[in-house]
């Protein structure tokens, strides 16, 4: 990828993802109160803490899918993974747009915010979909070598 091309999906990441890190950092600064509310007996809170696990997975896995578009060679993370741990973060989005009503909210004037995390994943999974769509044990044709010498 070329610079301009980096450069521009950071600025996407930036603007699509900035308000659902101010949330996820909140959440995370939050998960005592909600681990001591679940304690005490109230059960919504396991779902709040819940969601924001799965919204620290989910970016662990969009920064692993960012790295890997651009830089292909690297071998950080397994492709499998970083499906498995993106749909966990995406599951949590769907759950936060849930909980917080955006779907019924979609034609409000802030509502868009709740949906921007979802349409940038879908854009960087197809920006990296050969990583994405790839099975962990597939191997490239070139890496193989002549055994019958």
């Amino acid at each position: 990828m070329k610079p301009i091309g980096k450069l521009l999906l950071m600025l996407e990441l930036m603007i699509c993802y900035g308000p659902s890190l101010c949330y996820l950092i909140i959440g995370i600064a939050f998960i005592p109160f909600w681990i001591l509310s679940a304690l005490s007996g109230e059960f919504q809170a396991i779902t709040m803490v819940m969601m924001v696990v799965g919204g620290i997975i989910g970016l662990f896995a969009l920064l692993a899918l960012c790295y890997k578009i651009c830089n292909p060679k690297s071998n950080t993370i397994c492709d499998g993974k970083i499906r498995l741990l993106s749909l966990m973060g995406m599951l949590s989005s769907i759950a936060i747009l849930y909980y917080a009503d955006a779907i019924e909210k979609l034609f409000e004037v802030w509502a868009f915010l709740y949906l921007l995390p979802l349409a940038a994943s879908l854009h960087i999974i197809y920006l990296g979909r050969n990583y994405y769509f790839t099975c962990c044990n597939r191997r490239d044709p070139s890496d193989e070598t002549d055994s019958t010498n």
